[in-house]
């Protein structure tokens, strides 16, 4: 019998990069014309608390929200492409928060057609278990974002998707590929 092995753990074994968080949060800042009052000390410390709403010790729940409510996020698929249409909750209330980030993921996968393993799930940024898949996801909204008439900044160094490339052959060139010998087949050279 095969031994099983636990992967629960493995997507959360990368490590939250403090440049892609700024990368993040400031083309978040130049789309939205908002700052979300992180310091230069703050990103030295890698201390992201009010940018991803991660509660320090100390606080109340309510005390820093950032972009755990999806307010932000909502707004942020809205500015990118205008032909979304809709409310933002923003009641200060847990069960508005995963509404909000749901409405945020059906936008991308529905609007945007980013694939859903590219993006985080609600719980992932309402209860901070993988921070790293939320950053991953700004970045792939970023890499569509132009596709959809949004010309203003960009995340410095971002990629974007692959674009379909088919190719068209003559019968002629599909012919000679046939009788083609692969180099593997041809043997070594000793």
């Amino acid at each position: 019998m095969a031994k099983m092995h636990n992967t629960q753990g493995i997507a959360k074994t990368r490590y939250l990069e403090p440049d892609r968080v700024v990368n993040a949060m400031q083309w978040m800042e130049a789309v939205l014309g908002k700052s979300y009052g992180v310091t230069d000390d703050d990103i030295k410390d890698e201390n992201f608390e009010k940018f991803l709403g991660r509660p320090k010790i100390g606080s109340g729940p309510d005390e820093i929200i950032g972009i755990r409510d999806g307010v932000d996020l909502c707004n942020l698929v809205i500015k990118l492409n205008s032909n979304i249409k809709g409310k933002v909750m923003t009641m200060k209330n847990p069960a508005m928060y995963r509404n909000n980030v749901q409405a945020f993921l059906d936008a991308l996968t529905k609007k945007f057609q980013i694939p859903p393993q590219d993006l985080m799930d609600t719980q992932q940024l309402v209860s901070h278990n993988n921070l790293v898949k939320v950053i991953d996801t700004i970045f792939a909204l970023d890499k569509v974002a132009d596709k959809f008439g949004y010309n203003g900044p960009r995340i410095p160094g971002n990629t974007k998707y692959a674009t379909k490339n088919k190719r068209e052959f003559s019968a002629e060139t599909l012919a000679k590929s046939k009788s083609a010998i692969p180099q593997m087949a041809k043997g070594g050279i000793y």
